[in-house]
């Protein structure tokens, strides 16, 4: 016990020292970092295989949450928040070497690939575009260039990327106006985890950037082709296409 207690201290003395480098330190983070290590020192103590904890400073200010990723035993993904610098991002920890895989970047989301590398997204949803890198346990984060603009929806546990970009199409809101207007739609596209293209801009998807393409025994479903769309430019709307699966 107690040398799981030491190991939780390094861990934990790493994690912190790394965020400071992304938020000047004051009194108030060193207050928070204290809190959380006396929060995360007992989870971890009563529990050496937990899959995920989170925590809220009193204050509200800080959270902090690790979560196991299932292909990786001891590897967490670690998010940190602080509200009031208006920073977030991710990190890789191991937590049995007590070491970093991946150190806490500035990104939107962390997803792990098939292929034991890692994809930072950040997303601009005014323009509707990301931004993208990968990173691995022996390199340093690369930038990738997407293939087309658009803006990366999710990555599903084969390492499938749904992408989306905005068109402009026709669609009957039933919310608001009950009336058949123009509205920013989302068109989806499917790539695999090295930006290749398995289709294109041609699956339909909504106003709101949601409904990825996941699969199921090799096999998702898609819906293609509508040319209207009924439902609500702030919420959502569902297309008058034909359903299909595709492998």
């Amino acid at each position: 016990m107690r040398k799981l207690q030491a190991l939780v201290t390094t861990v934990l003395v790493l994690i912190f020292a790394s965020v400071s480098a992304f938020a000047a330190p004051d009194a108030d983070m060193e207050a928070a970092i204290q809190e959380f290590l006396s929060y995360f020192r007992e989870e971890i103590a009563s529990d050496p295989n937990i899959e995920y904890t989170r925590y809220d400073t009193a204050d509200d200010r800080y959270y902090f949450s690790l979560t196991s990723f299932p292909i990786h035993q001891n590897w967490y993904e670690v998010y940190i928040s602080d509200l009031a610098q208006d920073w977030s991002g991710y990190g890789v920890l191991d937590m049995k070497a007590g070491r970093w895989i991946i150190r806490p970047t500035n990104c939107d989301a962390l997803y792990a690939l098939p292929s034991a590398r890692y994809l930072f997204v950040n997303n601009d949803f005014k323009t509707a575009t990301s931004t993208c890198a990968y990173a691995d346990a022996h390199g340093p984060i690369t930038p990738v260039e997407l293939p087309l603009s658009g803006v990366i929806i999710d990555v599903d546990d084969a390492g499938y990327i749904t992408m989306g970009k905005r068109e402009i199409l026709p669609l009957h809101e039933v919310r608001f106006s009950n009336a058949v207007e123009i509205a920013p739609i989302y068109q989806l596209a499917l790539l695999n985890e090295d930006m290749e293209f398995i289709l294109d801009f041609v699956v339909d998807g909504s106003t709101q950037v949601s409904n990825p393409t996941r699969f199921h025994d090799e096999l998702a479903m898609i819906r293609t082709g509508s040319t209207l769309w009924t439902g609500s430019i702030r919420y959502s709307a569902e297309g008058n296409g034909l359903c299909d699966l595709i492998d």
